[in-house]
């Protein structure tokens, strides 16, 4: 940007912009470069920098790049979708759960929460597996939430979770199946030409109460788990959700008997990071 001023030799004196004036930064992974700004990570984390050892941000180069190991290209890939996002380019899946592994081991919480956030939009039909990315995240009330869509479900049973990728342990899926007893959601109801009564309307606010009592240990070990591996509690919430409250099913119907199994096939299956960890 030139200012108009010039020196005493008739010289223009020039400044650069303090925000669009970027420094570039060349990484490496997996035999990759990216060739990117370098202000998007200083933004996120003044001290990024500081955790590489070799050539330092304002020493890299093609010649010379930063290496990042112990991660992939694709989850590289995924975190700059994040950071620098072209509209025009769909973040995959696969490509979302990259940019988590990696903002949960720098600590980028702001991309973090975006991560988790969309994860969990993607997994909207699948309260198993939402679950699973809670637990994974450290995310109290994401875990909740997943929960009480869990005991919203008319088909919860022992056989709902068979052939699940994402299976919770035979202690919470007998607690979630007591809950919804306690709750009343699976008192039988007449049928009425042919379809089965909507599950009964239960307040969300006594689902809660009812999830508080029987896992608030388990919500009370993960916020404190999260105050001491990021210093903080994150909320993230899922949107209102009743997969099988208000429609009436058909007898005989097998409709949402498959609730739950949304996910990619090998999602939260592969050796790093959430695929690998989730649950854990």
């Amino acid at each position: 940007m030139d200012s108009g001023l010039a020196t005493s030799d008739g010289a223009s004196i020039r400044e650069r912009h303090s925000l669009y004036f970027f420094k570039m930064v060349v990484f490496e992974v997996e035999g990759t470069l990216f060739h990117v700004p370098k202000d998007g990570f200083t933004i996120l984390d003044p001290a990024f920098f500081d955790r590489f050892r070799g050539p330092t941000d304002e020493e890299s180069s093609e010649e010379a790049p930063i290496v990042i190991k112990d991660t992939t290209a694709e989850s590289f890939y995924g975190l700059l979708l994040v950071i620098y996002p072209f509209h025009q380019v769909k973040q995959t899946f696969t490509e979302w759960q990259g940019a988590l592994d990696l903002a949960t081991r720098w600590r980028l919480h702001a991309i973090r929460t975006k991560a988790i956030t969309a994860l969990s939009v993607r997994l909207a039909n699948s309260p198993v597996g939402i679950a699973r990315l809670a637990k994974y995240s450290l995310i109290s009330s994401l875990l909740r939430d997943a929960y009480a869509q869990l005991v919203q479900q008319k088909t919860l049973s022992v056989e709902y979770f068979q052939g699940e990728p994402n299976t919770p342990d035979w202690e919470t899926i007998a607690r979630l199946i007591s809950v919804q007893k306690k709750l009343g959601f699976t008192e039988s109801k007449p049928l009425y030409n042919g379809y089965a009564d909507a599950m009964p309307q239960i307040p969300l606010e006594k689902i809660v109460e009812e999830l508080e009592i029987t896992f608030g240990h388990e919500f009370q070990a993960i916020d404190n788990q999260s105050r001491q591996k990021f210093g903080c509690i994150t909320v993230v919430r899922l949107p209102p959700h009743s997969p099988q409250v208000d429609q009436p099913v058909p007898r005989g119907s097998s409709r949402g008997r498959g609730m739950g199994r949304g996910i990619p096939s090998g999602v939260f299956t592969a050796r790093r990071g959430i695929r690998g960890g989730l649950g854990d």
